[in-house]
């Protein structure tokens, strides 16, 4: 068995039994090459791939090299501001509150000095949000005349729009009809005679 634990901030891996061949065989099936490279690959990952504009969100940032700082700056080449800041151990709190108003990638800078952190900022998406009116709301709403609403579910669109511009063809019926009838008066003054 193979358990995990979080430690500051790395992730120790503990094994019950060692991996000699007289204990386990698992160094030598093929699940063994994937658990270790897994092991070395994962990390405990603490940062966001973008934050929210609007939400008001506390932001970790690693402070490896914990030194005093009169101020922390965000600027992403337009706009340059002061969030409200604190360090917690090894970790560098950022509150940015209602500062950024423009979406993009803002660089952290301690005293001027660049450090290697960037902060994506994204709008908040609630406004991409499809949420749309029933037919009868839309009748409702727009009550017109000459209003009519096409049914999707139908699979020629198409031939909707032109029955709409172009009314209903009743030709083609009117045709077929006539040589339905025609065909009927043949049959009829023919067996009539006999």
């Amino acid at each position: 068995m193979i358990d995990k634990f979080v430690v500051q901030n790395g992730i120790v891996y503990i094994q019950t039994a060692p991996l000699d061949q007289a204990y386990t065989d698992l160094s030598s099936k093929a699940i063994f090459a994937p658990i270790v490279y897994n092991m070395a690959i994962y990390q405990k990952n603490t940062t966001q791939l973008y934050y929210t504009i609007g939400n008001q969100q506390l932001i970790e940032i690693k402070n490896d090299k914990p030194q005093n700082f009169n101020r922390l700056i965000l600027s992403n080449g337009k706009a340059e501001f002061v969030p409200e800041s604190r360090i917690v151990g090894n970790m560098l709190l950022l509150n940015p509150n209602a500062s950024i108003k423009q979406d993009g990638v803002y660089n952290v800078s301690k005293d001027g000095v660049a450090t290697a952190q960037s902060l994506a900022f994204n709008y908040n998406r609630k406004e991409s949000i499809l949420d749309f009116l029933s037919k009868d709301d839309i009748k409702q709403k727009f009550n017109y005349p000459k209003f009519n609403i096409l049914d999707i579910k139908k699979a020629n669109i198409g031939a909707q729009v032109k029955q709409l511009k172009g009314g209903i063809i009743l030709w083609k019926i009117c045709v077929i009809l006539a040589l339905i009838f025609l065909l009927l008066e043949i049959l009829i003054i023919r067996f009539m005679k006999s």
